[in-house]
C-alpha cells in the first residue's frame, strides 16, 4: 500500500527552515520536512536520499540520479520510485494534467523546484504557475506543457511515446477478482457470526 514516511530527523529540518531569511524558502523547506512520501517500505531507504538533499539545500532543489535508468513502463516499483520523488515543497498544487501520477507514468521524476526530469534520457521540463494565475489559467499553462512532454524526450529515449498502464497507479494493488473474493469472504464470515455489533445509521448521526 501507500504509506507516509517521515524524512530523517524532521525536527532539525524545521529548525533549519526557520533560520532561512526568505519566507518562500522557509515554506518549501518546512513542507518537505513534514511530508515525505514513500510508496513502499522497502523503497524508503532509496527514496530518502532526495528528501535529505532537499533539507540541506536552501533552494529546496534535489539532485537527479546520475545513472540513467532503463525504460520499463510495466514495472510497478519503477513507477513507485518516480512517484516518491514528487514533494509538496517542489511540485506543489499542479493542475491535474501535470499531477505526480501522470508525470510518473511517463517516465518523469521530480528533481528540483517546478522541474521534472526523464530518468532515462535526462530531458527536463519546467512548470511554474504564476502566483496570481486563476485555476483556468493554470490549467491552460499545464495543458500546454503536457502536450510537449513526449517531444521533450531525446530521440533514442524509450519513454518517447510510452506510458505506464493506469493499473500500476490503482489502489489497492489487487485485481478485481481478488477484491471480489475478499469481499465474499468477509460477507460469509459475517453471515456465520452468531451476533453482530450494533451500528448507528448515517441518518441518526446527523440528527
Amino acid at each position: 500500500g501507500f504509506d507516509l514516511h517521515r524524512s530523517p530527523d524532521p525536527g532539525s529540518e524545521v529548525r533549519r527552515a526557520l533560520e532561512m531569511s526568505d519566507p518562500s524558502e522557509r515554506f518549501r523547506a518546512t513542507l518537505s520536512s513534514l511530508l515525505y512520501f514513500s510508496p513502499d517500505g522497502a523503497l524508503a531507504e532509496e527514496a530518502s536520499a532526495p528528501g535529505e538533499t532537499a533539507g540541506r539545500e536552501s533552494s529546496g532543489a534535489r539532485k537527479a540520479a546520475p545513472v540513467a535508468r532503463e525504460c520499463r513502463p510495466g514495472d510497478r516499483k519503477d513507477f513507485q520510485r518516480r512517484l516518491a520523488t514528487f514533494k509538496t515543497g517542489t511540485w506543489f498544487a499542479k493542475p491535474p494534467s501535470m499531477a505526480p501520477v501522470p508525470c510518473a507514468r511517463r517516465g518523469w521524476a521530480n528533481v528540483a523546484s517546478d522541474t521534472i526530469e526523464c530518468e532515462s534520457c535526462g530531458a527536463r521540463v519546467m512548470l511554474k504557475i504564476p502566483e496570481k494565475a486563476t485555476r483556468e489559467e493554470a490549467a491552460k499553462i499545464a495543458a500546454k506543457v503536457f502536450s510537449t512532454m513526449d517531444s521533450k524526450h531525446k530521440r533514442e529515449c524509450g519513454w518517447k511515446g510510452a506510458t505506464c498502464p493506469i493499473s500500476l497507479a490503482r489502489f489497492p494493488r489487487v485485481t478485481d477478482a481478488e477484491l471480489k473474493m475478499e469481499f465474499e469472504n468477509r460477507r460469509d464470515r459475517l453471515g456465520r457470526a452468531s451476533q453482530l455489533p450494533k451500528t448507528t445509521t448515517a441518518a441518526a448521526m446527523l440528527e
